[in-house]
């Protein structure tokens, strides 16, 4: 390869890019080619042969690559295809470092040693790979804080999502904005499933906990199990409700991660914004999300109550209910019932009946209803 061609070349010029930024160390600088030649693959090298004309496979067929979508996760590299034998485009996601429990979550999908890379050094290493159906739609944390952003359709669509989530017998794992594709109709798709829980790993310890500013504050490795996900579905439930009730207050508290808390604030009860969230609940009659997000406070991982409290807030309260209506308790809250069942969801402290007006009565005040 002449000088020129060298210069041209987008794979040296990151190499060349990696040596100035490491020239100052030049002991790290070495300690990263030693890493190359003998054999290990890391991030640069996947991408490097994502777009390469030649593509090294063992039994899969990849036709294109839309490099334009080539991301990089903590993990795996990750690239929308065309496979052969697939008419939809597929997601290839290739991993650089090991991840445990692959088989299980993804069955069939799950391909070992699938990828070729070829290294500095000559050789060709193959990777693990993943490669299912592409979802097409946008990410959630593109729409959390866009101008045009309807937060009333967002905030419904999550809450089925999170119901739908929630009634199945497995755990997503990393439940956040980056995670969750909208798609045009308006429904919401977990991505990235390779933090998730499954029944038959009950005996397998997660090696992830989830993103920080989502995941329960005294989660572990030890608490994998079904219940990971309630923590964070807790928050974007409240959060995205909370928009949809007052944008102009609630849009410019938005932090970092698309959230509306600080989980530091909110294990000593000195978050002020999840206050006004609950303040703003209370103000438009929506106990549902008052308790989503009072179970933000719980010092469990699995928050009780959490799946009736997401189904409640599918529906509104009535502004009105019927003489025959009887008052039940549902462990500490309580509701109401008629021959139909529940017309009240068990959502409050107390529930006084009078002759023309019921009071509803929760930790931040008052809702009140008519007696017909």
């Amino acid at each position: 390869m002449s000088y020129k061609e060298l210069e041209g070349n987008p794979f040296m010029a990151k190499i060349r890019a990696i040596f100035y930024a490491f020239r100052p160390k030049l002991t790290i600088f070495d300690l990263r080619l030693s890493i190359y030649r003998k054999g290990m693959v890391d991030i640069l090298s996947v991408i490097h042969a994502l777009r390469a004309p030649k593509l090294y496979t063992q039994t899969i067929k990849i036709v294109a690559v839309d490099v334009e979508s080539i991301a990089v996760g903590n993990n795996a590299v990750a690239a929308r295809c065309t496979v052969a034998g697939y008419e939809q485009p597929m997601l290839l996601k290739c991993y650089y470092r090991p991840k445990r429990n692959l088989e299980y979550i993804y069955g069939l999908a799950y391909k070992r040693r699938e990828f070729g890379v070829p290294l500095l050094s000559g050789i060709i290493e193959y990777i693990d790979v993943v490669a299912i159906p592409w979802v097409e739609g946008v990410s959630l944390d593109y729409l959390i804080g866009s101008p045009t952003t309807n937060y009333e359709a967002l905030s419904r669509a999550f809450d089925r999502l999170a119901l739908s989530t929630l009634n199945e017998e497995k755990a997503h794992g990393d439940i956040k904005p980056d995670n969750i594709i909208v798609k045009r109709d308006g429904e919401m798709v977990l991505v990235d499933w390779d933090g998730a829980w499954l029944p038959q790993m009950h005996s397998t310890a997660g090696d992830e906990i989830g993103t920080k500013a989502y995941r329960h504050p005294l989660r572990t490795a030890a608490d994998f199990g079904d219940a990971i996900d309630d923590y964070p579905i807790a928050i974007l439930s409240t959060t995205l409700a909370a928009l949809a009730y007052d944008r102009a207050y609630f849009e410019p508290r938005l932090n970092a991660d698309k959230q509306l808390f600080d989980i530091d604030l909110i294990t000593s009860h000195s978050d002020e914004v999840l206050q006004a969230a609950m303040t703003t609940f209370v103000r438009h009659r929506d106990a549902a999300h008052y308790r989503i997000a009072m179970s933000l406070y719980s010092a469990y991982v699995s928050l009780l109550g959490l799946e009736g409290f997401i189904a409640a807030a599918q529906v509104s309260l009535p502004d009105s209910i019927g003489r025959d209506a009887v008052i039940r308790r549902q462990g500490m809250l309580m509701g109401c019932v008629d021959a139909n069942g529940w017309i009240i969801p068990p959502l409050f402290n107390a529930i006084t009946i009078g002759d023309k007006q019921g009071v509803l009565s929760l930790e931040e005040g008052d809702i009140l209803i008519a007696i017909k």
